[in-house]
Order: structure tokens, then C-alpha cells, then sequence
């Protein structure tokens, strides 16, 4: 007999701004909030305003809710496209 292994239906991820996928990125990587407003160049108070959005569009309280609510969806390109977009910029401002 085959058992077939089903998903649950997922909601359709929130839309994010450019700024909001810079700053989920970062903390993807584990950055604290003052590490992510020095790479981005913007305030500690501006940094966990967006963050404290991303909360609320995806329903968490706390970042690791809002890592496994992003990761609960297959589709990666989207991250991808803006982290690749996020490296550019980062040596065009080295160079």
C-alpha cells in the first residue's frame, strides 16, 4: 500500500518591503538588532520598528517564530533574489 505524505496548505507568505527582507535576512544570520542597524546604517530604534512589523505580518512574538514561519515555505527564491541584491550592494560599497 502507498502512503503519500500530504502538506498542510500554508498560507500565502505576507508581502515584505526590501527593507524588511534586508533586516529578516539578518536575522536569519543570527545578527543582534544594533549589529543589523550598523550594516544597514540606520538606528537600533528604526531596526526593531521593522522588526516589531514582522511580527505582526506574520502572526509571532519572538524571532524564532518569525525564522520558522518564513522556513515553513518551500520557496526560497525570493530570499535568495534579495540576499544576492543585498551582497551586490555591499562590495559596490567597498569598492
Amino acid at each position: 500500500m502507498k502512503s503519500s505524505l500530504h502538506r498542510p496548505q500554508l498560507p500565502p507568505r505576507p508581502p515584505l518591503t526590501d527593507r524588511q527582507r534586508q533586516i529578516l535576512g539578518l536575522i536569519m544570520e543570527g545578527k543582534k538588532d544594533s549589529a543589523i542597524g550598523a550594516e544597514l546604517g540606520i538606528s537600533y530604534a528604526t531596526v526593531r520598528n521593522h522588526v516589531e512589523a514582522l511580527f505582526r505580518k506574520f502572526g509571532v512574538q519572538c524571532r524564532v517564530g518569525l525564522v520558522r514561519t518564513w522556513m515553513q515555505n518551500d520557496d526560497t527564491s525570493e530570499f535568495a533574489a534579495s540576499e544576492t541584491a543585498r551582497q551586490t550592494k555591499k562590495q559596490d560599497r567597498r569598492e
